[in-house]
């Protein structure tokens, strides 16, 4: 190494080790500080890295997140394994770029390798299948994506090429040949990257139609094939059914065998959004959990699938991935140049949506291969296990449990205690003002920095309307029992001041009421970064 460049090496170590507080935050900054923080648009004169460096540290490192705090329980950036950083730098240093193989030669074989390895945990066929195609200049079983969002963009392209063979060439008016309209059905939890792809494929966000779950959470499988009947009727052509397996907001799975078996039999595209939930694929048949077992049954039977590995697979940011159940699939996205991507190549970059590509595929390829089916599946026994017991301590009356986890994310609300013992109805009538509590309370708790849990508002069944909760997700794997119990103490702390009582130290309960703070709007700057879910 460049003498030079050893001190920089050491402050950046030093940098990362901060980054690992036991604390959430590591500056209190709101987001309206830190946007005028940054307001220069001025070329200044060159500094040396190690100078900027020492910038980076005080104006941005010391008001970050750290996200591989104990504490932080609220999105779902996994921990990376402790060789990752080191490989980090390597794929840095490389600089590959997969689009071509002119600029990724054997990496492009690699990446295929990964896919394959993956394809087949999720759509189990046999070994022969892959010895045909897993390096086969006219299949692919899959693209490495920068993550769901694009992954879920590529299958519903797919879907609509599938329904329309002409679309690619004639356009949509010319291709759609009198149907009145198109329209993709998925879970009213559905992740918001569906809509996007309906406006860039042309059809409109509308044209996403949203079918209520039940009391799990899972999408109402009878309500889905009563509106793909509507459908049909009004003459609207059904691109796709949509399967959820590991809904963003709860971690729910839909039933995929019922959803397999509609697809099929109104011969539509069947594609799972597995993003965060495809690496429970690794322990759904666990004896450990059998919350989760048998949940991905049908998902062999989907057309596509989407499977982030920078979720449950543990590699760094931008590494999803689509996987394609027929590598010769007649809906494939395929595209060519004169210079790169030719009709005849390996180049990946002719199936992909997007063009330049780093390797991301290396950490993928390692971390199935260095942590291996055990390895992966004992992280997800672990986060299963932090969100059964998380939900085990909602129990003691300050807190009420929404659905029970069925994967790795609990939602949950504090009850004020005047509230506390009442019926379903009394708390649905105080709904807005329950609301408005766990806006409040997740916004100080965010302000505070010193733990984290996320905050959503969703459908629940047993009150027949929208409430807003608090959501705990448990992918990091430096969360433990102490962690768990820690944030709902300082939660019911923060809580009681909201409600204006003051728990005294050393005692049990609260002392005399005080002024009584009011819900943090959610457009108040100096909440702004908690509330934000």
């Amino acid at each position: 190494m460049d003498e030079a460049a050893v001190p920089l090496a050491v402050r950046v170590e030093q940098f990362v080790q901060k980054l690992r507080s036991p604390e959430v935050l590591c500056g209190n900054e709101s987001l309206h500080e830190l946007s005028t923080a940054f307001m220069n648009c001025q070329l200044l004169p060159p500094m040396a890295p190690s100078e900027y460096l020492e910038w980076l540290k005080r104006e941005v490192l010391d008001k970050e997140v750290a996200i591989d705090s104990p504490m932080m329980m609220g999105h779902m950036t996994n921990t990376l394994p402790d060789y990752m950083p080191e490989m980090g730098k390597l794929v840095t240093a490389l600089n590959l770029n997969l689009v071509k193989t002119e600029t990724g030669k054997a990496t492009t074989f690699l990446e295929r390798e990964a896919l394959a390895l993956l394809h087949r945990e999720v759509f189990q066929k046999e070994e022969q299948f892959y010895e045909e195609h897993m390096q086969s200049r006219t299949s692919c079983l899959g693209t490495m994506t920068s993550g769901g969002t694009t992954a879920n963009i590529q299958a519903l392209w797919m879907a609509r090429n599938r329904a329309f063979p002409e679309v690619e060439q004639r356009g949509l008016v010319g291709a759609m040949k009198g149907w009145a309209g198109a329209v993709v059905l998925a879970s009213e939890l559905a992740h918001y990257s569906l809509a996007k792809a309906m406006r860039l494929l042309g059809l409109g966000s509308e044209s996403l139609i949203r079918i209520p779950t039940d009391e799990t959470f899972r999408v109402d499988v009878k309500a889905m094939e009563e509106e793909i009947h509507r459908c049909q009727a009004a003459h609207l052509k059904v691109l796709a059914v949509v399967g959820l397996a590991g809904a963003t907001e709860t971690g729910s799975v839909d039933d995929l065998e019922a959803l397999a078996a509609l697809a099929e039999r109104f011969d539509v595209h069947f594609h799972v959004d597995a993003a965060w939930g495809g690496g429970l694929l690794f322990g759904h048949e666990a004896q450990w959990s059998p919350n989760v077992a048998g949940l991905f049954r049908g998902v062999r039977r989907a057309h596509t699938v989407s499977v982030d590995g920078h979720k449950l697979l543990c590699t760094p940011m931008g590494a999803g991935t689509l996987l394609i159940r027929d590598p010769c699939d007649p809906g494939l996205i395929t595209n060519s140049a004169r210079y790169i991507i030719r009709e005849d190549s390996f180049d990946q970059g002719r199936f992909t949506l997007e063009g330049s590509r780093p390797a991301m595929a290396i950490y993928l390829h390692m971390n199935l291969r260095c942590l291996g089916r055990e390895g992966l599946a004992l992280r997800v026994q672990k986060s299963c296990e932090l969100a059964r017991r998380f939900w085990e301590l909602l129990s003691d009356g300050s807190f009420e449990g929404i659905a029970e986890p069925s994967t790795n994310i609990v939602l949950y609300r504090y009850i004020p205690q005047y509230l506390r013992g009442c019926e379903p109805s009394v708390l649905k009538a105080h709904g807005k003002a329950l609301d408005e509590f766990q806006i409040s309370l997740q916004a100080a708790q965010s302000l505070a920095g010193r733990s984290f849990v996320s905050r959503t508002s969703v459908r629940a069944p047993r009150y027949g309307a929208s409430l807003v909760c608090l959501r705990a997700v448990f992918g990091n794997m430096a969360i433990t029992e102490a962690s768990l119990v820690e944030t709902l103490r300082e939660q019911e702390v923060l809580a009681q001041q909201i409600e204006g009582l003051d728990k005294a130290p050393g005692t049990d309960g609260p002392t005399s009421p005080s002024t009584t703070t009011g819900p943090a709007s959610e457009t108040d700057t100096s909440s702004e970064f908690i509330v934000t879910s």
